[in-house]
């Protein structure tokens, strides 16, 4: 059981979080595919992840590209953790820029890799600011 209470920007979220194992079948209840943790533990690997492609490239560099493989498979998991949320037309627009991006780090183009970077980051906050905070 995880319990976390967060404000911010004049909101609070109270969240409660329950894990446990199931067997057998395709079902996705407070479990992924991933040893069982949860979609928020993959999100904070996936935001680590990020932050070290961003980071290099910051500093003027390209990421390895097992950095880059990396943050891929970690979204993937997140990608399949999220299937039939709603959000699918936000993941496949991820993942494009996603496949951009890996393809600008092979090639060499720093530029690209740049500015790919910022989009995926921009498409994030987004995606954030449209779901986390759904009101009914």
């Amino acid at each position: 059981v995880e319990v976390e209470y967060k404000e911010k920007k004049g909101r609070a979220k109270f969240e409660i979080e329950l894990k446990w194992q199931i067997s057998g079948g395709d079902e996705k209840v407070g479990v992924s595919d991933r040893s069982g943790e949860s979609i928020s533990e993959v999100k904070q690997e996936m935001k680590k992840s990020f932050n070290v492609l961003r980071k290099t490239i910051k500093e003027g560099g390209l990421p390895s590209e097992e950095d880059v493989e990396s943050f891929a498979s970690i979204s993937k998991g997140y990608c399949k953790l999220a299937e039939g949320s709603g959000y699918e037309s936000e993941l496949e627009a991820f993942t494009e820029l996603l496949n951009r991006f890996r393809e600008a780090v092979k090639s060499g183009n720093l530029d690209e890799a740049k500015t790919l970077v910022g989009e995926m980051r921009a498409a994030k906050k987004h995606c954030h600011k449209t779901y986390r905070w759904k009101e009914e």
